[in-house]
């Protein structure tokens, strides 16, 4: 498996997404934060973080690293069978912005890029105005991404 920079990534998926120009880079809190940043200094455009995820899933990731492995199985029934949701306030400038672009880390299945997209409709931003950017697309997750690094699993150098 190659080990790959965040910031070349980053750097990628903005010439992908310059193609349909951006005023705000929105990112999916917790797993991409440093991605969306760094998208968003590529674009030269402000960045907000929009906080979306999991019920249980904080809980769980603060624990203890051997109770997180046993509790593995009860987070995927955790995703299996409830769906992510916004956790705090909508930033304002998402109100300002005619065009957006929508980072996540990993879109799998693609439940959280829908919680998100639903959650930026709410706010009255329709979908012909997202770009959806993530570093790695799972195969479900296909129809609701724009732009993608990779299939493949990543680490990071």
């Amino acid at each position: 498996m190659k080990r790959r920079n965040i910031e070349d990534i980053a750097q990628r998926l903005a010439v992908r997404i310059s193609h349909r120009p951006v005023q705000l880079v929105v990112y999916i809190e917790q797993g991409a934060s440093g991605l969306g940043v760094a998208v968003a200094k590529a674009l030269n455009v402000p960045v907000v973080g929009l906080d979306i995820s999991y019920p249980l899933s904080r809980t769980l990731n603060r624990a203890p690293r051997f109770l997180r492995a046993m509790a593995w199985p009860i987070k995927e029934v955790t995703y299996r069978f409830t769906s992510p949701r916004r956790n705090a306030s909508l930033p304002s400038c998402l109100s300002d912005a005619y065009r957006i672009a929508l980072i996540d880390d990993t879109a799998s299945t693609g439940r959280t890029l829908k919680a998100a997209i639903r959650v930026l409709a709410d706010a009255g931003i329709d979908r012909d105005r997202i770009t959806t950017a993530v570093i790695r697309c799972g195969k479900q997750a296909l129809p609701l991404v724009d732009c993608f690094e990779t299939t493949d699993r990543v680490r990071f150098k």
